[in-house]
Formats: structure tokens, C-alpha cells, sequence
């Protein structure tokens, strides 16, 4: 398991996506970067985790600003739909949903 089955739990990103946070925050270098994704290959890592995460949704606290923003009157459907990345229909059916009126 080592250090990936480790890490997996606590931060819910694949150790592909750590590596690349470090390698945009200039933590580790573009040679160390290959080198990593290079491991991953070799073991099969890069086709799928080791230890898939469960699904969970992400962006929880950002889609509670849109809402909370909507219901305060301060955006409309067609700002949610552009925020949220979402058709028009989709977004006026999650409102139905919050049960406001759009």
C-alpha cells in the first residue's frame, strides 16, 4: 500500500493530481515529476488507482454559495446555469427542487 494508500484517504485526489499540485507550486521539479509519473506507469497506476475512491461530490461548499446567492436574489437562473456549469433546464429544475421559485 505504502504512501499512496496512505495519502488517498485524507485528501480524496489520486496521487497524480498530488503530484501535479506540487509540481504548480513549484515543490518539485518538471525531472521529478516524470520520474513520479513514470512509477505510476510502470505499476499500472496511470490506467486506474489502486484503491478507487467512492464517488463523492465535490465543490459542496461553492454550489451552497450559488444557492445561497440565488435564494438571496443576487443571481438569476441564467447566472447560476453559467456558474454551475449547467443547461438552463437543469438548473430551474434544481431550483424546483430547493423548492424557490424561478
Amino acid at each position: 500500500r505504502g504512501f499512496q494508500g496512505a495519502l488517498c484517504p485524507v485528501c480524496k485526489v489520486s496521487f497524480q493530481a498530488v503530484v501535479m499540485a506540487l509540481r504548480n507550486y513549484g515543490l518539485i521539479s518538471e525531472q521529478e515529476k516524470s520520474k513520479f509519473f513514470a512509477i505510476l506507469a510502470a505499476r499500472g497506476y496511470r490506467e486506474a488507482e489502486p484503491e478507487p475512491l467512492r464517488y463523492f461530490e465535490k465543490n459542496i461548499r461553492y454550489n451552497l454559495h450559488v444557492q445561497n446567492l440565488y435564494r438571496a436574489g443576487a443571481i438569476g437562473v441564467n447566472k447560476m446555469a453559467e456558474h454551475l456549469g449547467l443547461p438552463i433546464i437543469e438548473v430551474r429544475r434544481v431550483v424546483q427542487e430547493w423548492g424557490v421559485g424561478s
